[in-house]
């Protein structure tokens, strides 16, 4: 889930939002229309996305220690923990503390899904744009 959530994010937030202030913004200012941007989605937008995710996190903190608890940890060197990586083993864990903290992780990440969703859906139908030939006579494009 995150890593999609990654990839719509990154998708229609970031790349999508650069495109559109480049081509809304006259020239003289496209570099601070930029850094604007990036100010409020990777300043603002990681500041309270952290704030919200710690606030939700707080709910899972019982089920997370749990389950590593539960979970018998070995401390590996380097080739033995690169070798077991590729193993398909699971930790013996009594199944319903690993299905409370599965139940808990899923409602933690459906948040985001849905924002995501909202807010692509609302960009979806405020910022449609019809492209426009740039004009090589107008130096304010």
């Amino acid at each position: 889930a995150g890593v999609i959530l990654h990839g719509v994010c990154y998708d229609f937030f970031f790349v999508t939002g650069f495109m559109y202030t480049d081509n809304k913004a006259p020239k003289e200012v496209r570099g601070q229309a930029q850094a604007l941007l990036v100010f409020f989605t990777q300043g603002l937008g990681m500041f309270f996305g952290y704030w919200i995710a710690e606030i939700k996190f707080e709910a899972l903190r019982q089920q997370s220690d749990a389950l590593s608890a539960a979970i018998e940890t070995t401390t590996f060197g380097f080739w033995e923990s690169f070798g077991k990586m590729f193993l398909a083993q699971k930790p013996e864990v009594d199944a319903s503390i690993t299905q409370a903290a599965m139940e808990g992780w899923k409602t933690f990440w459906m948040f985001p899904c849905f924002m995501a969703f909202a807010i692509a859906l609302v960009f979806a139908i405020t910022f449609w744009d019809k492209y426009k030939e740039e004009d090589p006579n107008n130096p304010a494009q």
